[in-house]
Protein backbone atom coordinates (compact mmCIF):
# COMPACT_ATOMS: atom_id res chain seq x y z
CA UNK A 1 0.00 0.00 0.00
CA UNK A 2 1.14 3.55 -0.73
CA UNK A 3 0.21 6.97 0.60
CA UNK A 4 0.41 9.81 -1.90
CA UNK A 5 0.57 13.39 -0.62
CA UNK A 6 -0.14 16.05 -3.24
CA UNK A 7 -0.04 19.72 -2.36
CA UNK A 8 -0.13 23.31 -3.56
CA UNK A 9 1.29 25.63 -0.94
CA UNK A 10 1.68 29.40 -1.13
CA UNK A 11 5.25 30.54 -1.84
CA UNK A 12 4.80 34.27 -2.52
CA UNK A 13 6.65 35.49 0.56
CA UNK A 14 9.90 34.39 2.16
CA UNK A 15 7.98 33.10 5.17
CA UNK A 16 5.63 31.03 2.96
CA UNK A 17 8.59 29.53 1.09
CA UNK A 18 10.20 28.64 4.41
CA UNK A 19 7.03 26.87 5.59
CA UNK A 20 6.67 24.99 2.28
CA UNK A 21 10.31 23.85 2.45
CA UNK A 22 9.86 22.71 6.04
CA UNK A 23 6.74 20.74 5.07
CA UNK A 24 8.68 18.96 2.28
CA UNK A 25 11.50 18.10 4.70
CA UNK A 26 8.95 16.84 7.22
CA UNK A 27 7.49 14.54 4.55
CA UNK A 28 10.96 13.16 3.82
CA UNK A 29 11.45 12.54 7.54
CA UNK A 30 8.17 10.59 7.58
CA UNK A 31 9.55 8.23 4.92
CA UNK A 32 8.09 9.90 1.84
CA UNK A 33 10.07 10.37 -1.36
CA UNK A 34 9.41 12.94 -4.04
CA UNK A 35 7.48 11.38 -6.90
CA UNK A 36 6.91 14.60 -8.87
CA UNK A 37 6.92 18.29 -8.01
CA UNK A 38 4.58 18.65 -5.02
CA UNK A 39 3.74 14.93 -5.08
CA UNK A 40 5.33 12.68 -2.48
CA UNK A 41 4.74 8.96 -1.90
CA UNK A 42 5.46 6.58 0.97
CA UNK A 43 5.08 2.81 1.03
CA UNK A 44 3.19 1.62 4.13
CA UNK A 45 2.20 -1.70 5.64
CA UNK A 46 -1.56 -1.63 5.66
CA UNK A 47 -4.32 0.77 6.59
CA UNK A 48 -3.20 1.33 10.18
CA UNK A 49 0.19 2.67 9.14
CA UNK A 50 -1.46 4.69 6.35
CA UNK A 51 -3.76 6.33 8.92
CA UNK A 52 -0.73 7.13 11.09
CA UNK A 53 1.04 8.82 8.16
CA UNK A 54 -2.10 10.78 7.29
CA UNK A 55 -2.45 11.96 10.91
CA UNK A 56 1.18 13.06 10.89
CA UNK A 57 0.64 15.06 7.70
CA UNK A 58 -2.43 16.72 9.23
CA UNK A 59 -0.33 17.77 12.22
CA UNK A 60 2.52 19.10 10.06
CA UNK A 61 0.43 20.89 7.42
CA UNK A 62 1.20 24.60 7.15
CA UNK A 63 -1.64 27.10 6.98
CA UNK A 64 -2.86 28.05 3.54
CA UNK A 65 -2.71 26.09 0.36
CA UNK A 66 -4.22 22.72 -0.38
CA UNK A 67 -3.12 19.20 0.54
CA UNK A 68 -4.67 16.02 -0.84
CA UNK A 69 -3.86 12.52 0.38
CA UNK A 70 -4.64 9.30 -1.49
CA UNK A 71 -3.90 5.71 -0.51
CA UNK A 72 -3.55 3.01 -3.14
CA UNK A 73 -2.71 -0.69 -3.11
CA UNK A 74 0.40 -2.28 -4.57
CA UNK A 75 -1.70 -3.58 -7.44
CA UNK A 76 -3.07 -0.10 -8.19
CA UNK A 77 0.46 1.31 -8.04
CA UNK A 78 1.57 -1.27 -10.59
CA UNK A 79 -1.12 0.04 -12.96
CA UNK A 80 0.15 3.63 -12.99
CA UNK A 81 0.85 4.80 -16.52
CA UNK A 82 3.57 7.37 -17.09
CA UNK A 83 4.07 9.19 -20.37
CA UNK A 84 7.49 10.73 -20.89
CA UNK A 85 8.38 12.41 -24.15
CA UNK A 86 5.35 10.79 -25.80
CA UNK A 87 6.49 7.30 -24.75
CA UNK A 88 4.60 4.87 -22.56
CA UNK A 89 6.62 3.88 -19.48
CA UNK A 90 5.61 1.03 -17.15
CA UNK A 91 6.16 1.94 -13.50
CA UNK A 92 8.31 -0.35 -11.41
CA UNK A 93 7.15 -1.20 -7.93
CA UNK A 94 9.57 0.45 -5.49
CA UNK A 95 12.06 -1.64 -3.56
CA UNK A 96 10.84 -1.79 0.02
CA UNK A 97 13.00 -2.49 3.04
CA UNK A 98 12.23 -2.59 6.76
CA UNK A 99 13.48 0.28 8.93
CA UNK A 100 12.95 1.02 12.61
CA UNK A 101 10.01 3.24 11.59
CA UNK A 102 8.22 0.54 9.59
CA UNK A 103 8.42 0.37 5.83
CA UNK A 104 10.89 2.50 3.96
CA UNK A 105 10.92 2.58 0.18
CA UNK A 106 13.28 3.59 -2.52
CA UNK A 107 11.57 4.55 -5.75
CA UNK A 108 13.60 3.77 -8.83
CA UNK A 109 12.11 4.56 -12.22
Amino acid sequence: MYVFCMFDLPVSTKEERKKATKFKKDLLNLGFVRYQFSVYVAPVRGRHQAKDRISSIENLAPEGGSIRIVTITDRQFDRIVTIESSKYVKEKNPDVSISRFGVQGILEF
